[in-house]
């Protein structure tokens, strides 16, 4: 029988995750009402420790950059805009008296101009791989830094411990601009700076790096004794397999999971290679009860963006009733 304290850490637990899961509810239905907008969206998992917000001034000794209300890590839309410029003027040498550059990122006086793109904040995409580890500074000399005593092993070194994200945890990020090309080349000059550069405090040390988030696969052997259970028992997966492509044909359907049935059109994500992480409109949802998140469903392209992405999608059916 669990402590009284184990029950109070699994509830304080569940009430965390719930309150991630809204907050991130909350952060796709921002971008999915940006009417006119082009939104790009991905996922990046933290490639080692992260640390934003390090010398800011926090309730703790040092400071990792936390949501203000739930107290889960976030990294500042301020953070990345910062580094996405950072990159394409070290790596890639643009600078204001560039044209994409200016528009991107705006410019300074006396010519003055705001940017075009949001670079929004950064959030985590789950709770199930989001962890916190803490590491730790240790200052050998304090008495030297301080000026009152020259540099000697015979001082104390003094421990600083302090929260960093720990790699693995995935992270949710988001650009946009009313002008389509803004929007994918801010979102290429993010990437590569969060991958090539990293972000937050350390970096010369290794931290901050991020890469593209592995998927779970199953081996040939284990596909096959799924396949066989199914066939043996008459069952259906549980859901549908992901696709590594869409469809050539139009009217083809394509596996979707409900991620929100709150009004419509209801929110879907697409089970293909490049789409698992964007939230896409559905129409032809008329009891919203029927389609709760975690529901698949098959759909249809119904509106797509003028470099062939995949805007918005048609109900076809509930995934069981193929």
């Amino acid at each position: 029988m669990p402590s009284v304290n184990g029950r109070r850490q699994l509830a304080f637990e569940a009430e965390a995750k719930a309150a991630l899961e809204a907050y991130k509810a909350r952060w796709d239905s921002v971008l999915s009402v940006l009417q006119g907008y082009s939104v790009q969206t991905f996922t990046l998992c933290a490639a080692s420790r992260v640390i934003v917000g390090l010398g800011a001034e926090s309730v703790l000794e040092t400071s990792i950059r936390l949501h203000r209300i739930y107290g889960f890590p976030v990294i500042p839309g301020s953070a990345l805009k910062g580094v996405a410029r950072a990159y394409a003027k070290l790596i890639e040498g643009k600078d204001e008296n560039d044209p994409t550059f200016a528009e991107v990122f705006g410019k300074s006086p006396p010519k003055a101009q705001a940017g075009k793109v949001i670079f929004f904040d950064a959030i985590p995409a789950n709770s199930a791989n989001l962890t916190l580890e803490l590491d730790v500074m240790n200052p050998h000399y304090a008495p030297y830094y301080q000026g009152t005593a020259p540099p000697a092993d015979y001082h104390n070194p003094v421990p600083v411990f302090f929260l960093t994200i720990g790699p693995g945890s995935a992270f949710l990020f988001a650009v946009a601009s009313r002008e389509e090309k803004l929007a994918a080349q801010a979102q290429k000059w993010l990437i590569r700076a969060l991958t090539k550069m990293g972000i937050g405090a350390k970096t010369v040390a290794g931290y901050g790096l991020w890469r593209e988030c592995q998927r779970e696969t199953r081996s040939s052997s284990d596909k096959e004794a799924t396949e066989s259970a199914s066939s043996n028992t008459g069952l259906e997966p549980d859901r549908p397999e992901m696709l590594k492509e869409l469809p050539r044909k139009q009217e083809e359907r394509i596996p979707a999971e409900v991620v929100d049935n709150r009004q419509r059109p209801i929110k879907v994500r697409l089970l293909v290679a490049g789409y698992a992480d964007r939230v896409i409109p559905c129409t032809g949802a008329r009891n919203l009860e029927s389609f709760r998140p975690g529901t698949f469903i098959w759909v249809t392209v119904s509106q797509r963006a003028k470099d062939g992405t995949i805007r918005q999608v048609s109900l076809s059916g509930l995934w069981k009733s193929r």
